[in-house]
Formats: C-alpha cells, sequence, structure tokens
C-alpha cells in the first residue's frame, strides 16, 4: 500500500493495546455489530509510541464511501429516527449497567466473575463505539456540502453558512450542558446552606450529608468525564475543589443564562426559517444534523463509561494475579484470557516493547499487529508525516469571530495534560487533534479553537457555538505545523489561521 492514504483521525492518552486491540477489531471482520450501525470502513491504524499519544488512521478512500453511505442513511428522515432509537436504546441498556456496576465491589468478586463482567462491557463497548463511529464527521462532508450548496441557490454564500450553522445547532440540551446545569445547582444548594465564602474540605463536608451524597451521586455519574484521555477522573475531590472555585460566584445567572440561550436558539431557527424562506426537506435534514451531533455526544460517554468500568475490572483481575496494574492496559484479550485461566503472561520484555510502541493495523477487516520498531517502521511505509512550511492554514467555520493569541497545542503527548490547562492563559489559542469534553477547563479559557479533524457534528463545533467561541475544524495538519508558543491570528469568519510569529 501507498504511504499517505491515511488519515488521522484522533489522539488520545494513555490506554495500551488492550484498548488499541477493541478499536481496531471495530473495524475488522469480526465485528457483528458494524452492518446494524453503519460502520462500513474495514481499514484503520491505531499507533502508540512512548506509552501515550495513540494515534487513529482511517483510510481516505474509505472516507469518501463513507460520506456517500452517510449521505443515503441521514438524508432519510426514516432511516435517521431509527438510528436514534436504536443508539439510545443502547445508552439507556448501558446506563442501567453502569447503576450496576457502581454497586458492584469488584474487590469481593472471584477470577471468573470478573473475567465475565470484563467480556460484557468489552462487548457494550463495541456496541456503542460502533454507533459512534457510524456518526463521525466524514458520514456527514457530502450532506453538509448538500445543505450549503441549496443554500447559497438563494442567499450570498457567507449568509448560506450562518443559516446552515444556526440550523444544524442542537436546540437540545447536550450532555455537557446537562452536566453543567446539574453542578450549578449543587453549587446553588451550597450557597444556601453555607453562603458564598465558605471553604470545604474532606472533614467539614461531612457535617453536611445531604450536599456530600449529592456531590458524591453528580461525581458517580460524570467520572467518565474525565477519566479517558486526562488520566484523572472528575471523581468527589474533584467536584469538591471545583466547589470551592465556584462558589463565590452568581450561579443563578449562570443557570439562567443557559436556560435562556436555548430558548433564543429555536426563536431564532424559526425567524431564519421563515424570513430566508427555507425548503422544508432542507430545514429538516439540518434539524437531524443538529440531533445526530448532540447524539454523537451521548455515545461518546456512553463508551467513555465502559472504558472507565473495564479498566477498572482489569485493575481488579491485575491485583488478583499479582500483576502490575499499567502493565494488565498493555495485554491482549487472549493474554487477559490464558492469565485468568492459565496463569500465564507476556513476558516483561514483550510489554516493555509495547511500551515503546505497537500498530494495530486493520487491512481489509483482518487485524495485524506490530510492536517495538517494527510497529515504527510499518507505521512510516503506510503513513507519511513529512509536511511543507506553510503561513496560513484554512478550514471549515464552525463558529464565526476573530481572535489573536498564542498557540497551546493539546497533542496527548504530555504526560500531566490536568497540569497544561491549568497552567494555560485566558486568551490563548486551543489547538488540538479534535476536542474532547475533558478539555472544557481549557476551552472556556480560549479566544479560539482550531482542530485537525471534524465537522459539524464534532465535540468542537458544538461546544464552540454553545459557548460562542471563534472556531475553525477540519485543517487536517493544524496540530503537525502549528508549534506551542505560535502567535496566530484565527480568522474564523473565512476559515483561515495566520500564523504571525
Amino acid at each position: 500500500m501507498n504511504r499517505v492514504k491515511f488519515r488521522k483521525m484522533w489522539a488520545m492518552g494513555e490506554s495500551g493495546s488492550f484498548m488499541g486491540e477493541i478499536i481496531a477489531l471495530n473495524f475488522s471482520n469480526l465485528n457483528q455489530v458494524a452492518k446494524r450501525a453503519g460502520l462500513v470502513e474495514k481499514n484503520a491504524v491505531v499507533y502508540y509510541k512512548n506509552e501515550i499519544g495513540t494515534e487513529f488512521y482511517n483510510l481516505t478512500s474509505e472516507m469518501k464511501i463513507s460520506s456517500n453511505f452517510g449521505y443515503k442513511k441521514f438524508t432519510d428522515n426514516k432511516k435517521v429516527l431509527t438510528y436514534l432509537k436504536k443508539s439510545k436504546e443502547l445508552l439507556k441498556k448501558n446506563d442501567l449497567e453502569y447503576t450496576k456496576f457502581n454497586k458492584i465491589k469488584l474487590n469481593e468478586q472471584n477470577i471468573d466473575r470478573l473475567y465475565s463482567y470484563l467480556n460484557k462491557y468489552v462487548k457494550n463497548f463495541n456496541e456503542i463505539y460502533s454507533y459512534y463511529h457510524a456518526c463521525q464527521p466524514q458520514y456527514f462532508t457530502k450532506i453538509e456540502n448538500y445543505l450549503i450548496t441549496k443554500l447559497q441557490e438563494k442567499n450570498s454564500k457567507n449568509l448560506a453558512i450562518d443559516i446552515y450553522n444556526l440550523l444544524s445547532t442542537p436546540d437540545e440540551m447536550d450532555a455537557m450542558r446537562m452536566e453543567e446545569l446539574a453542578w450549578l445547582k449543587i453549587i446553588r444548594q451550597a450557597q444556601q446552606k453555607v453562603g458564598k465564602k465558605y471553604l470545604f474540605t474532606l472533614e467539614n463536608i461531612i457535617n453536611f450529608p445531604d450536599l456530600k451524597k449529592k456531590i458524591e451521586k453528580h461525581s458517580q455519574q460524570y467520572i467518565f468525564l474525565g477519566s479517558v484521555e486526562a488520566y484523572r477522573p472528575w471523581d468527589f475531590n474533584h467536584y469538591l475543589n471545583l466547589l470551592n472555585q465556584e462558589i463565590s460566584q452568581n450561579i443563578d445567572i449562570k443557570i439562567s443564562d443557559i436556560l435562556r440561550s436555548k430558548k433564543i436558539l429555536i426563536k431564532n431557527k424559526i425567524n431564519i426559517i421563515k424570513e430566508n424562506k427555507i425548503d422544508k426537506n432542507i430545514a429538516n435534514i439540518a434539524n437531524n444534523m443538529a440531533k445526530l451531533s448532540n447524539n454523537r455526544l451521548f455515545l461518546r460517554f456512553g463508551w467513555s463509561k465502559l472504558n472507565h468500568m473495564y479498566a477498572e475490572v482489569l485493575s481488579q483481575i491485575a491485583t488478583a494475579k499479582t500483576v502490575d496494574s499499567k502493565d494488565v492496559l498493555y495485554y491482549k484479550r487472549n493474554e487477559i484470557r490464558d492469565l485468568v485461566f492459565k496463569d500465564t503472561k507476556p513476558s516483561k520484555t514483550e510489554i516493555s516493547k509495547r511500551k515503546k510502541s505497537f500498530l494495530f493495523y486493520t487491512k481489509n477487516g483482518v487485524v495485524n499487529f506490530y510492536t517495538d520498531k517494527i510497529a515504527i517502521i510499518k507505521k512510516e511505509e503506510i503513513i507519511s508525516e513529512e509536511l511543507k512550511k506553510f503561513n496560513e492554514l484554512k478550514g471549515s467555520v464552525a463558529c464565526k469571530g476573530y481572535a489573536k493569541g498564542k498557540v497551546i497545542v493539546f497533542s496527548w503527548i504530555e504526560k500531566d495534560v490536568v497540569k497544561k490547562m491549568n497552567e494555560m492563559n485566558q486568551g490563548d489559542i486551543l489547538v488540538a487533534g479534535q476536542t474532547r469534553p475533558f478539555l472544557i477547563p481549557a476551552i472556556k479559557k480560549a479566544s479560539a479553537i482550531i482542530t485537525d479533524e471534524g465537522g459539524i457534528t464534532c465535540h468542537a463545533a458544538i461546544i464552540s457555538r454553545e459557548l460562542n467561541i471563534p472556531c475553525i475544524i477540519g485543517t487536517k495538519i493544524a496540530t503537525k505545523i502549528l508549534k506551542e508558543g505560535d502567535i496566530v491570528e484565527v480568522d474564523a469568519n473565512n476559515g483561515i489561521i495566520k500564523i504571525i510569529k
């Protein structure tokens, strides 16, 4: 296979070959959910180097097939409703499973039971991840072009993009807003009890049992938002610290702004459809895009939960079998089975090789696995990283606006992403392969967002509009060209990024 045929999709933090194999198998002939979910790709690369920085690539030619497939599927209202219904069924089933999981005392389970839990959670992960990937941005490329082209028949290009962006923005509350709203209500309860200047600690929070219980329940429900890429889950301590940071703020205004913004959005949609005499079918397709993008976020949170669940089970299996909890992340699925039933394990040398680098290459539905130097060589054979020097980048406008500032690149190669978010200054330009929900603290500081990948259903597009932050998506190479500390000008009215110095 020639080089430069794969396109980078995302990068993530520490996960190991166990998760890498699950992702690779998702695109293999062994995935029995793929057809039902509408997942058409059969070629993918999962690459990992120096313990962190997994990168995921899809075959470019297949992404075009996905675009055509998505056009036929997601412009059909009946198929959209079926897809949304099935997604919600899977998520509801998983929420029930998650509730049960939180009641399980893993350290009291025997090894057979732990292994059965692991298989169940991996199977559920595969189901939800298949539906999640089947609404990745490439499935909507042709639909986006179709809608903008149709809108340009009666409007200028800029107005057509404005109309498209407005109509394809979800008017339902997304999962992040739901979490924020629920959390703000907890802060308001705390304010009513102790005022706006009280400092909570692990010692004195026990004096407020109702409040403590609500924070525990909230952290349990949303722990997965920070547990995948940031390595630091949004646990009770996270929310206790957050409570102290935000207790002095005017919470009622924040709650009111969130609720009012959705009402304003719905009103603006009705007005723009009426004023510009938007064709009913065009408006319906755009509205379905909004629903699908919202659904995609819920699906992501669904498989993030499962990632958290099976990681906890893996850790307990490692404890039961006296294996290092980090080493076990680098086992393959058959090696976990052999560990459980045969007490055999891969050598320390082999695990060390995988920590240096591994590559899962799903080629025409068949999974191939490489480690260490061979993985690096193989990756170079199929994916080129050669880039020219650019002074200007272009992408698609997700949210209009203008900003100028210092680049902060979130490439998931640093050991402590949370520390980097904390050190980021207000007004910096956030650059990433794709944004992730756990990046919300950094996003709220950013004066603009730039991503390699993404379409109108991606997280960056949704959150930038929610927070009204200028955003350019789909540059393809921003994380490769823009360097930490670069000063850039972001013209999100025209989709152009200029490197000033």
